[in-house]
């Protein structure tokens, strides 16, 4: 480019070599190199519900995300209540309690803490209906 100030828009994530030549009025020039690193942002899906039963399907909540190096679910019960809580995102509740009791089809809260690659802080909350 021969702007000023130019501007670029990347499109795939990865490292990208940026080279910039200067040169002065006189015809002197002078050049820089530089490797930028365009990290992915992340994703993140959680379910509505899920079912517990043994037949198979929806057996764990889970929720899917991508590109993040930490993460944090706390499931409640209606009085607020922990009732489980995972440092794994490969780790799904499966309707149980901490005691590993089998809890009753209703409506319970989730809250997701997760950092993403950018080192950037994320919460999301909603509610999963466990159905039996």
């Amino acid at each position: 480019s021969n702007e000023i100030n130019p501007t670029f828009t990347f499109i795939e994530p990865k490292v990208h070599e940026i080279k910039l030549k200067g040169t002065n009025k006189d015809g002197c020039f002078s050049f820089e190199k530089k490797n930028i690193n365009i990290i992915p942002e992340h994703t993140f899906f959680a379910p509505s519900s899920f079912t517990p039963n043994n037949d198979g399907l929806n057996e764990m909540f889970k929720v899917v995300t991508n590109n993040i190096s930490e993460y944090e679910i706390l499931i409640f019960n209606r009085w607020g209540e922990l009732i489980f809580t995972s440092n794994n995102i490969n780790i799904g509740w499966d309707g149980k309690n901490t005691k590993g009791e089998i809890l009753k089809s209703d409506s319970y809260l989730y809250q997701v803490t997760l950092i993403d690659l950018n080192n950037r802080k994320f919460l999301y909350s909603g509610e999963i209906n466990l159905k039996r």
